[in-house]
């Protein structure tokens, strides 16, 4: 068996075209992976804006297709005089039904300010109890985006008889009278009647923000 010695030179140029090697390989697997990767993101993006065009395109549809039923509905008389905007529509063999339903949200106008601002001046002029402090004021604590809560106010309007200072009655008179629901959208569903169980099941599609 021939032993063969390399120079310190000959075994650093070795090990540096080794590095080399592995360095040109490692830079090829991460082409290949980039290229397979943007591929995708491009074909799945493509596919996604398409798809988020058939369901605005749907959206507009349903719409549209819900407001002449609505129409002709209401010249039969078959929607509930107290509807106010949600129905359904099955179809005659009863295994496919389509709902439409209004979601609305709560809303309180320039009122609410000030009868907030007499409720929390009563409540440091009159109130001593530190529990009931904190209570009337976590029901005046708002969300995240500002708004005021719908459960918490009326929690707190079922208080109105406890006290009879006259900015607490008004407090809460104002923050009544300037409570209001508003249509932000209708919100639609798909339903399809199972043939073994006899229940519905319904076709998941959300396409609210569009």
């Amino acid at each position: 068996m021939e032993t063969v010695n390399y120079t310190e030179e000959q075994l650093e140029q070795m090990l540096q075209a080794k590095k080399a090697e592995k360095e040109q390989q490692r830079q090829a697997e991460r082409q290949a992976y980039e290229t397979k990767r943007d591929a995708f993101v491009k074909r799945v993006i493509g596919e996604a804006v398409s798809y988020h065009g058939l369901l605005k395109d749907f959206k507009a549809d349903l719409i549209q297709s819900f407001e002449e039923f609505e129409k002709q509905l209401n010249e039969y008389g078959e929607i509930r005089k107290n509807s106010k905007g949600g129905f359904s529509i099955t179809s005659s063999d009863g295994k496919h039904r389509v709902r439409r339903m209004r979601a609305t949200a709560p809303e309180w106008d320039e009122r609410s300010k000030k009868g907030e601002a007499l409720i929390i001046e009563f409540l440091q002029e009159q109130i001593t109890d530190t529990k009931i402090h904190k209570l009337v004021m976590s029901f005046l604590q708002r969300n995240e985006k500002g708004e005021l809560e719908y459960s918490r106010v009326m929690n707190l309007l079922n208080m109105k008889a406890d006290f009879d200072d006259p900015r607490w009655v008004e407090g809460l008179e104002l923050m009544q009278e300037s409570y209001n629901i508003t249509l932000r959208a209708f919100q639609f569903e798909f339903q399809v009647k199972d043939d073994i169980t006899g229940k519905w099941q319904r076709l998941e599609m959300n396409f609210s923000s569009i």
